[in-house]
Parts: C-alpha cells; sequence; structure tokens
C-alpha cells in the first residue's frame, strides 16, 4: 500500500493482524468449545491471489476451531466464488452467478462437508450464501472471520451479566 506521507509514513495495519497479534499474545482468551461445526475458509481473490494475506485468517481459526478443513485448492490458487468484479450486485444476472460463476465453488464446498463457510469479504459473502441456497447447500452458513470468532471469545469476568440481573457477576466494589 503506498504511503501517503512524506518522510514518515503511517503504518498500516490490517485487522487480521491486530487480531492474531491479540491471540498469539494472549490478550483475547478463546473457547475452543464454542464453534462445534465443521469450518472452511474462502479465500477472496483481491486478498488471495497475490498472496497478500492467507495464513493469517487460518491461523486465527485453527486457534478456535476444532474442525478446520481446507478447500482444495486454496490460498493464490483458490477458485473464485464468482461473484468478483462487483457482479454480485447485479442480481438480474443471478442464475449465470450462482449457476455458471458459483458452480465450481458450489463443489468445492460441498466436498469439505463442511457446515460453516468464512469469508472476509462482504461481496464473496452475498455470492457465497447464494451459491449455496442454488446449490443445495442451504445447510451450510457463510459468515465473516470475526462474525465467528466473536462467539469463542472468553469475556472478563466483570464483563459477564448475570441471568436476570443488569449487575456483572462479580462486583468491582466487592
Amino acid at each position: 500500500i503506498p504511503a501517503f506521507s512524506a518522510e514518515d509514513p503511517i503504518p498500516v495495519v490490517r485487522i487480521r493482524e491486530v487480531t492474531l497479534d491479540a491471540i498469539r499474545s494472549g490478550k483475547v482468551p478463546l473457547d475452543k468449545a464454542t464453534v462445534n461445526e465443521r469450518v472452511t475458509y474462502h479465500d477472496p481473490c483481491n486478498i488471495a491471489r497475490s498472496g497478500w494475506i492467507v495464513d493469517q485468517p487460518r491461523e486465527i481459526l485453527r486457534s478456535f476451531i476444532k474442525d478446520f478443513v481446507e478447500m482444495t485448492p486454496h490460498g493464490a490458487d483458490n477458485y473464485c466464488c464468482g461473484g468478483g468484479g462487483g457482479t454480485v450486485s447485479i442480481d438480474e444476472i443471478r442464475e449465470f452467478r450462482t449457476g455458471v460463476g458459483g458452480a465450481k465453488k458450489a463443489e468445492q464446498i460441498r466436498r469439505t462437508g463442511a457446515e460453516i463457510v468464512v469469508a472476509p469479504c462482504a461481496n464473496c459473502k452475498k455470492q457465497l450464501r447464494e451459491v449455496c441456497e442454488d446449490h443445495g447447500l442451504g445447510h451450510v452458513r457463510v459468515a465473516g472471520l470475526h462474525d465467528l470468532l466473536i462467539h469463542a471469545i472468553v469475556p472478563p469476568t466483570e464483563m459477564v451479566v448475570r441471568p436476570g440481573g443488569d449487575e456483572p457477576a462479580e462486583s468491582v466494589d466487592a
């Protein structure tokens, strides 16, 4: 990413990097028993084809997913979901997008046996939901990386609210 400041460029840090650092350092404790479904990861073309962001999401997922399975191929060689170039926003061509453009991706998902497909790209998530619907994979849930991760985060005790109450489980004043 080009720097727009003269001598001291502002560092660009992606949310996946911040998340991974927090997990590695133990700042974000995770409950590995929260997500029990089989999970796979879709590499969006815009960040994976260049090898830009490939390994970080997988390390994050493996930190709290018991049954993570890769699509074949994956990473820089992964198949496009069929919604690239903004075509996902053109509902009039859905039959083409999902039937032709998404057919290979549907088969790729089917072969994994995954119940959840994680995709970090909003366009991919919309396309993958429609691909799953149109190819008999309606049981497969499409989710964002952080949408799934939030379920596994173990909150600090002082943030936990007791059932039926507004007070934290352990009061700070106690």
